[in-house]
């Protein structure tokens, strides 16, 4: 395991400086070695990241006896999900207690709509998503943080996703990404381009203009910068589209002499 973590990309080791996340790529090598093979950005871990902290809240639930396990995961998900957007576009990755508590009073709604009468304490599945930090001197007691921006960021795009796939689900505007706060979420934006044009090639269309939009005010403005983000989605043929035809204006220069020149 030492070996395999040593011949990592040394940016992607960047993303393993917490215990948490040492923990899971311990896991990770564990169960589906073959998955960190296949690692080359950090979109790539984050993705099967997420993936992991589902099964461990998964095996964590079997006992409460919920009919809809799945449903509920997905909805706890959603519930953090929302909250990494609206932290993203604060800057922010660390909880407040006030924050924390009302964090665990909507998973807390979430889990008693699907466990009637069960005794389940929603911290368990805090405890799993969010990096916990305890003070050695006990005085200023526990913060709970994003492992890492990256991991907040899948959550996020994991959020809008979800919510863009249904048909009558709220634009990008009313999820709080405007204009305005773009820049905060180019990273979310590239990762939902992702997840939606795969699972949902329909829903993608639909939704592509906001994308673009979006994606333009976040700064992706020129040639160069829509290629960089084809280059992470090169199945995506309406990005593919938009790229050739951005590159296209900046390159296509007219050099007039004469009127016979033309």
């Amino acid at each position: 395991m030492q070996n395999r973590f040593s011949k990592l990309d040394k940016q992607l080791r960047q993303l393993f400086t917490e215990p948490i996340s040492l923990l899971h790529f311990c896991s990770i090598y564990k169960q589906t070695p073959e998955k960190i093979d296949r690692w080359r950005s950090f979109n790539d871990v984050s993705r099967d990241t997420l993936q992991l902290q589902k099964t461990i809240v998964a095996d964590k639930l079997i006992s409460i006896g919920s009919s809809n396990d799945d449903v509920l995961i997905d909805d706890l998900f959603m519930v953090i999900g929302q909250w990494a957007l609206e932290f993203l576009g604060c800057n922010k990755i660390t909880f407040t207690d006030a924050e924390r508590t009302r964090l665990q009073r909507k998973c807390c709604d979430k889990i008693n709509l699907h466990c009637q009468g069960a005794d389940v304490d929603a911290g368990v599945f805090l405890n799993v998503m969010l990096k916990v930090t305890r003070s050695l001197s006990g005085s200023a007691g526990t913060t709970y943080s994003f492992a890492h921006k990256s991991t907040q960021e899948r959550l996020a795009a994991h959020y809008i996703t979800e919510q863009m796939l249904g048909t009558d689900k709220p634009s990008l505007t009313d999820m709080g990404v405007t204009p305005e706060t773009s820049p905060s979420f180019l990273e979310v934006l590239q990762y939902v381009l992702q997840d939606l044009s795969s699972s949902s090639p329909r829903q993608f269309q639909k939704r592509w203009p906001q994308l673009r939009d979006a994606l333009t005010a976040a700064g992706v403005t020129r040639g160069g910068d829509w290629q960089a983000v084809l280059l992470r989605s090169p199945e995506v043929t309406a990005l593919a589209k938009h790229a050739a035809k951005i590159t296209i204006k900046e390159t296509d220069v007219w050099d007039v002499h004469s009127g016979e020149s033309m």
